[in-house]
């Protein structure tokens, strides 16, 4: 909700990615591209490298409204940008593209897992209680509902566990992985890194 507050974003209308851009540079550095669809998997990882966030700027269509492949706008700007003002996470997904430019083979896999349980589908641990901040869940009502409900198993964030754990995309998810601050994911993340020789 402060990343919310920092990008000036309300109920008025779309935000234009302009305006969004320049809110976010000033907070973490980050800068966004507009891109229309989705990017092959170098280009993204490329331009994360850069502190450089690509938005779509379409809004899905109505018999999308709960889940759509691609990435919306809604996604992209509601979902994603309020947390790259948060200084961990901005600096996490920064040192994520620089790493997944290097992983080869099954590194590959594991990042593609973390990527999902943290940025897409992750939950945080705070005073008030389990929060989401994953964008995948943030920009689906029916899995903001359900991973805060206990239909959910909600397992300690490890980088061991995380990496190692397989997940489907059509369908609420059954498992998620909550952090205890945003400055253990980059942590863990910065260590394991070095472990795998893939340190940048």
């Amino acid at each position: 909700m402060e990343g919310v507050r920092i990008l000036n974003m309300d109920n008025s209308g779309v935000p234009s990615l302009r305006d969004l851009s320049a809110r976010m540079e000033a907070a973490t550095g980050w800068r966004i591209a507009r891109i229309p669809g989705l990017l092959h998997e170098k280009d993204f990882f490329k331009l994360l490298s850069q502190r450089i966030f690509p938005s779509t700027d379409y809004i899905r269509e109505k018999h999308e409204l709960d889940y759509t492949p691609a990435p919306d706008c809604f996604h992209d700007m509601f979902g994603h940008m309020p947390m790259l003002t948060e200084p961990a996470v901005a600096d996490f997904y920064h040192l994520f593209g620089k790493t997944a430019l290097n992983a080869t083979g099954i590194q590959r896999t594991w990042l593609e897992r973390l990527h999902w349980f943290t940025i897409e589908f992750g939950l945080i641990r705070q005073a008030e209680g389990l929060r989401i901040f994953g964008a995948g869940i943030i920009s689906s009502k029916n899995e903001v509902t359900h991973a805060l409900s206990d239909s959910v198993d909600v397992r300690d964030f490890s980088m061991d566990a995380v990496i190692n754990q397989d997940y489907e995309v059509w369908h609420l998810q059954p498992l998620l992985f909550a952090l205890e601050s945003f400055e253990q994911l980059e942590d863990a993340f910065r260590h394991w890194t070095k472990k795998e020789g893939l340190s940048v």
